[in-house]
């Protein structure tokens, strides 16, 4: 059995519709996060396997975007680490 629920919709007035879909598989236990825009007569969909759950889906989506400078403090914190990641956590 799936259990599917959508995370975020978007509609504006030049009747192009957005819509983010997740969905688990109780049997297989993959995910899969589908975007599907749909522009008057058009329908474009892009679907991607994910590790996030149906939980995360709703911890992250309203959190804020990364930004480029957390990837620059990240990179910064990579380049200066020992690759000792249990002593660091």
């Amino acid at each position: 059995m799936e259990h599917t629920k959508i995370i975020d919709s978007k509609e504006n007035l030049a009747a192009v519709s957005n819509i983010l879909i997740h969905t688990d598989c109780e049997q297989c236990s993959s995910s899969v996060i589908f975007s599907i825009a749909i522009e008057g007569p058009e329908i474009f969909s892009v679907g991607m396997v994910t590790d996030l759950t149906s939980k995360d889906t709703d911890k992250f989506r309203d959190s804020n975007p990364v930004n480029t400078e957390d990837i620059i403090s990240l990179h910064e914190f990579l380049e200066n680490c020992n690759g000792d990641f249990k002593q660091i956590f």
